[in-house]
């Protein structure tokens, strides 16, 4: 009888959270995509990573925090009217300050704007946080497109993220930095999720043997575990593309390493779970607000 009565009350508990799950809506997940070193091809993982999510039904925001040396604009040959400079220099909204790119993705271009954010008053920084939580609201995806090193604010904005993407080439100094900046994350204390993404591989064997490396590495002398999403061949293809300012998902959707590229969103996508408002500890908002503005 006793068990009948518990076994009543845990289903009685489990459809109470269903019912209030169903009430609370949703926000984006978030994810900080870093590389350690510069010139890895981030950005434009980035870039053609949110049209690919966009393609498969995904609403996605890019936000340019790679500051002095944003190039999301650049890749896709536009001019974006604002950047986020212009929420602290001028007040403007972030929604005024959002742009659309191919696919109907969304991006706040890079500015000065990381800089501002050490020294600002209070009430902006409430307003930056009251604007940035409505728009984990409306995207189902914001990626933070992180400039290479780790200044004291990229560090919290990308502790305060669910995911981190960490791309690497199979250069000894692209998987030398990308441990580096992973060893300096890990040194502040806060449990991440990392992804590995391969870059540039000339092959599969390539492939594995640079990113198993880097797992076993961050697992050996970290006790980091991450997860290996797939890579992209060096393709000639991503080149063209860059040059004609194209996103290479769209200036080539049948070849290789569009293919893969989907490949790895799909994977992702699979992995990744919504994230709901009642799980207040992997709040974006909440942890920026703490380790940012100290909230």
């Amino acid at each position: 009888m006793c068990l009948v009565i518990i076994a009543m009350s845990d289903q009685a508990e489990a459809l109470r959270q269903k019912i209030l799950n169903k009430h609370q809506p949703n926000v984006a997940k978030t994810i900080s995509i870093i590389s350690g070193k510069g010139g890895v091809g981030k950005s434009n993982f980035t870039l053609n990573f949110a049209i690919t999510l966009s393609k498969l039904g995904k609403k996605v925001l890019i936000f340019d925090l790679d500051i002095g040396m944003g190039s999301i604009d650049i890749l896709m040959g536009k001019s974006p009217k604002y950047t986020i400079a212009h929420f602290f220099e001028s007040k403007i909204n972030l929604h005024h300050i959002i742009e659309k790119g191919p696919e109907n993705i969304s991006f706040i271009a890079g500015g000065s704007g990381l800089n501002h954010f050490i020294s600002i008053s209070n009430e902006i920084a409430d307003q930056f946080l009251k604007e940035l939580e409505i728009l984990t609201k409306e995207y189902d995806y914001i990626l933070f497109d992180m400039g290479a090193g780790m200044s004291e604010t990229s560090i919290k904005f990308i502790l305060s993220t669910q995911d981190v993407f960490v791309i690497i080439t199979p250069e000894p100094t692209s998987i030398m930095d990308a441990y580096s900046a992973v060893k300096y994350l890990h040194l502040q204390g806060a449990p991440l999720t990392y992804y590995l993404v391969g870059n540039r591989m000339k092959n599969k064997n390539e492939a594995h043997l640079t990113l198993n490396k880097m797992v076993q590495t961050m697992d050996r002398f970290l006790n980091e575990k991450a997860e290996v999403l797939g890579f992209l061949f060096d393709d000639p293809i991503v080149s063209e593309a860059v040059m004609r300012q194209v996103p290479f998902t769209i200036y080539k959707p049948k070849s290789r390493v569009t293919f893969h590229l989907r490949e790895i969103a799909e994977k992702y996508i699979q992995k990744g779970e919504p994230i709901n408002l009642l799980n207040k500890n992997r709040s974006f908002i909440n942890k920026l607000s703490r380790l940012l503005f100290k909230r």
